[in-house]
């Protein structure tokens, strides 16, 4: 059915929001909390599914195009997945609110129980990674820090002097850079740092509050913590250059932030409560906007490079293959008078139109679409122009008439 459209002219001074994340899967009332792709076809999402209080493990083969659920045996008690470590297509672990680990090494189809440490049904491990097929790592509630050199057959405790200070700490956030050097997060606002495997652990506390959910090291002196203030209900970002040494807090958000990761060396996404994607270009300097087609909460990313990757959040899956971003075209180098955004050809249209619009200074424009209700229903353009004529084309697929 041809579609008309309505369209805002507006000068901003924010900042710029780019969209280019298409929904590949969606079931209402899951959350995806981890992604996980073994490579550019096999990918793995966990979390929680549709009936509070089940797990979701579901899988691709086929790059995100379809999705099947994946099933742990009737006697193995999962409530909730919250992590996922593969080390290839066929071998990985999945961790979440259970006293016990699953490991599978035939791509999902079948998991074997793990039994790193019994702390009763309230117990949860929060995440999980290992190196390869032998050595891992596993930390969670009570101050649960768990390795293993075979592959998950058994599992020894890491330093727990750290109990003396803080009993009840619980771990979250957890990034191994080789069987050495390793962080992690706390709920306390703390980070810890070991160089030999876990044998010994320092910590050191950078701000009240906040839960370390996420970090993670571009190499070996720098690298990122993105966490939540509960009490605040606010979040940050903090970056190292010195190993962990001492870290700066670059990023201060007014909601949560559930969700971080890096794509070389200067490439930063973080999700959270905020219905849109946070992206910086130049390790965190400054940040742009990326808007997403359904307002979410975003709890993870899996970048397989710098233009493919994925989103996962409540009730959605999303993918990128531009990095997120909106493609507008510069029709002349002539410098405009004016302001000017022309009528959209064709209209009515079925499904894309083209949309032409000048600016006459350096700035930022945003082109949004209305319903007829006034409601906003997507983000076109809004993102920094040099002056000139541009076209950006807008395909309203996805939208009803």
């Amino acid at each position: 059915m041809k579609k008309n459209i309505f369209l805002i002219f507006l000068i901003a001074i924010s900042f710029p929001l780019n969209a280019q994340w298409v929904s590949i899967f969606e079931q209402r009332y899951m959350s995806i909390n981890e992604l996980q792709f073994a490579n550019v076809n096999t990918g793995y999402a966990v979390g929680e599914d549709d009936t509070p209080g089940h797990y979701l493990l579901i899988k691709t083969t086929n790059g995100g195009v379809n999705w099947n659920k994946l099933f742990l045996d009737t006697n193995q008690i999962m409530l909730n997945v919250y992590d996922v470590s593969f080390v290839n297509e066929n071998t990985g672990y999945i961790c979440g609110y259970s006293s016990n680990i699953f490991k599978t090494t035939n791509g999902g189809n079948n998991w074997i129980t793990l039994y790193p440490y019994y702390l009763g049904v309230s117990m949860s491990y929060n995440a999980i990674q290992f190196l390869n097929e032998q050595i891992g790592y596993a930390v969670g509630r009570y101050g649960t820090s768990m390795k293993t050199t075979n592959g998950g057959a058994t599992w020894n405790w890491m330093d727990t002097s750290y109990k003396a200070v803080l009993p009840n700490n619980s771990f979250f956030g957890l990034c191994f850079l080789n069987a050495n050097t390793g962080f992690m997060g706390d709920w306390n606002g703390y980070i810890f740092k070991t160089t030999n495997g876990g044998i010994n652990w320092n910590f050191y506390q950078f701000s009240n509050y906040y839960s370390f959910d996420k970090i993670r090291f571009i190499n070996d002196n720098t690298g990122y913590a993105a966490g939540q203030n509960s009490p605040t209900n606010s979040g940050a970002i903090y970056k190292t250059t010195n190993a962990g040494d001492n870290w700066v807090k670059i990023l201060s958000h007014d909601a949560k932030i559930y969700s971080m990761n890096t794509v070389g060396e200067s490439i930063i996404y973080a999700g959270g409560v905020f219905y849109y994607i946070l992206k910086s270009t130049n390790a965190g300097i400054s940040w742009i906007h990326q808007s997403i087609p359904v307002n979410t909460i975003q709890r993870s990313f899996c970048f397989l490079n710098q233009n493919t990757g994925f989103c996962g959040s409540s009730e959605h899956i999303f993918k990128t293959t531009n990095g997120g971003s909106t493609f507008i075209s510069q029709l002349g180098e002539d410098i405009p008078n004016d302001y000017m955004l022309y009528q959209n050809y064709p209209n009515p249209f079925n499904p894309s139109t083209n949309i032409k619009f000048s600016v006459k200074k350096q700035g930022l424009i945003n082109i949004s679409l209305y319903d007829i209700t006034g409601k906003k229903l997507k983000v076109l353009v809004n993102q920094q122009v040099q002056p000139g004529t541009y076209n950006t084309t807008f395909d309203a697929g996805s939208l009803p008439s």
